[in-house]
């Protein structure tokens, strides 16, 4: 059994004359949940795409769920994403031509889920999250809120080992983002999954136990947060 399920070493990543993440090095426990902050241009989506096997960094090493991520081809960082990582994104992302219950229940017919299978777990998991009474309509057919509670559940339902999400609440009131940041972190708890933000609201960054500062690439400081739930 491995303590962190996100590991980075001297992780460096340029694009072409610029320099995005200036050799950053950081360790994600299990369940811990850690927000990235830092002004717009200083490394956090680059960083949290090399996290997640979504780029490749010019130099250093990254262990995704104890997979070192270097070795690995595209098809082989896009099958360990299906199987360990969900992804939370500012405008969440569903596919707007499927319900609510199929988009949740795509995330486990990828993973090779049976159709019933899957559509039991999606049901659970908007029932967890309080959307499933509306599990038969479209994104375009609910709330921004609800849209982002439906995501969380997508990336939750087949029990990752980390949520990756980028500006959870960044399209949301603050009552609402409020509700849809809590409930994140507490389903992400209860299922034993890492959590890790990028954000720009200072209350969002204060819900996670741990808040990393980037600034020109690199992380300048490392706060615990007293009022993590």
């Amino acid at each position: 059994m491995i303590s962190q399920v996100l590991a980075a070493s001297d992780v460096l990543v340029r694009f072409g004359a610029t320099t995005a993440v200036a050799g950053v090095d950081l360790e994600v426990a299990a369940s811990e949940s850690v927000a990235i902050v830092g002004p717009s241009g200083s490394g956090k989506s680059s960083l949290m795409h090399c996290l997640a096997g979504l780029i490749v960094p010019t130099s250093g090493t990254v262990h995704l769920a104890g997979v070192d991520l270097g070795p690995c081809g595209p098809e082989q960082r896009a099958a360990l994403r299906r199987s360990s990582v969900g992804f939370v994104f500012q405008f969440a992302d569903l596919v707007p031509e499927l319900s609510l219950l199929d988009n949740v229940a795509l995330a486990c017919e990828l993973i090779g889920s049976s159709r019933r299978e899957a559509v039991q777990d999606a049901g659970s998991a908007l029932d967890r999250l309080g959307v499933g009474s509306l599990a038969a309509r479209r994104p375009g057919q609910v709330s921004g809120g609800e849209r982002q509670r439906a995501a969380v559940a997508r990336a939750l339902v087949h029990r990752p080992k980390v949520v990756f999400a980028d500006e959870p609440t960044g399209a949301l009131d603050t009552e609402n983002g409020t509700r849809v940041m809590d409930q994140l972190l507490e389903a992400a708890s209860e299922a034993g999954a890492a959590v890790v933000v990028v954000t720009h609201d200072p209350a969002v960054a204060r819900r996670c136990a741990r808040r990393l500062e980037m600034r020109d690439g690199r992380i300048e400081g490392t706060v615990a947060v007293a009022s993590a739930p």
